[in-house]
């Protein structure tokens, strides 16, 4: 027992630890940032759920002691909090044999999961905002880029803004959610290497989405397109946070292809390619194939793989 809290502790260390790299401007500090859940997800996803709490609670300790409450409320919203939640989610079964994958809490719940507790933030943050809110992330992005990049032509600097602003909000809160399911994958697949996995890992060919989970979606889009002022705002920009479960899907939907065609390799990197290129298109169409194969079963109908 003593050896596994010693283990939860240094998890959490090292994962305050990155972090606070990210928060104090160290070289390459926001690229590490993204991997602050990992250390806590290694934890929990191989020493157990009563592990991670002690993690949690030794990073933020951490945190605070060397960057303020503030900066630890960051750091428990942003890392710690979704961690322990993927965690309890991904350690829970229903009695029987724990080497069967159908007993364990599925991929898909977890991820709808995380973009609900995304979406909520977001509802939340916008109540408090008091109004104004698409103005008000138009007046930080502008202030941001000129801190950032001063020589940059007003012109130039508000093309840009206006850009972005629109959908800043929801494709943080997307990018946020791909960051926590990507770092659960790699702890989950660093443990399964050496055996010290507690689940299965799941086929991630076969993700799929609870069914209840096509209404906050839909309900967004509709709100986007019916209402005004800050209710749009939020709804649209919900509507991308929802769809990074789909964009999931879409991606096990493409490899599932891909296995089943000939020209594999040339296939994929094809499509990562144009999805580095063309990202907002190619994402797009992705998350809609994610759709399509949740309410139609591409994959049931896709070709059988070709014989050796």
């Amino acid at each position: 027992m003593l050896q596994t809290a010693m283990m939860a502790i240094g998890g959490g260390v090292l994962s305050a630890v990155v972090s606070l790299m990210a928060m104090t401007g160290a070289p390459g500090g926001m690229l590490l940032a993204y991997f602050s859940p990992l250390p806590l997800m290694l934890v929990g996803l191989g020493l157990g759920s009563a592990a991670i709490p002690i993690a949690v609670v030794a990073g933020i300790g951490v945190v605070a002691g060397f960057g303020g409450i503030a900066a630890a409320g960051v750091y428990g919203g942003l890392h710690a909090v979704p961690s322990l939640l993927v965690v309890r989610q991904a350690l829970t079964r229903r009695p029987g044999d724990a080497s069967d994958p159908a007993l364990w809490y599925p991929p898909g719940g977890i991820l709808t999961a995380l973009s609900v507790f995304c979406a909520v933030v977001i509802v939340i943050g916008a109540l408090f905002a008091g109004g104004g809110i698409e103005a008000g992330v138009r007046h930080v992005m502008d202030e941001a880029m000129r801190t950032a990049a001063p020589d940059l032509p007003a012109a130039d600097r508000a093309a840009v803004v206006a850009q972005i602003a629109p959908v800043f909000v929801g494709a943080a809160g997307a990018m946020w959610v791909l960051m926590i399911a990507i770092n659960a994958v790699l702890a989950q697949g660093l443990l399964a290497g050496r055996r010290w996995n507690r689940r299965p890992s799941p086929r991630w060919s076969e993700l799929a989405l609870p069914e209840w989970f096509a209404w906050p979606l839909v309900t967004a889009a509709v709100v986007g397109l019916l209402a005004a002022g800050d209710a749009r705002y939020v709804a649209r920009n919900l509507v991308l946070v929802f769809a990074v479960p789909y964009f999931l899907v879409g991606l096990a939907v493409l490899h599932t292809l891909a296995r089943r065609t000939a020209a594999k390799g040339l296939l994929l990197v094809t499509y990562y390619v144009l999805l580095a290129f063309a990202f907002p298109a190619v994402a797009g169409a992705t998350a809609a194939a994610g759709m399509l194969e949740q309410w139609l079963g591409i994959r049931r109908r896709l070709p059988t793989p070709p014989s050796a």
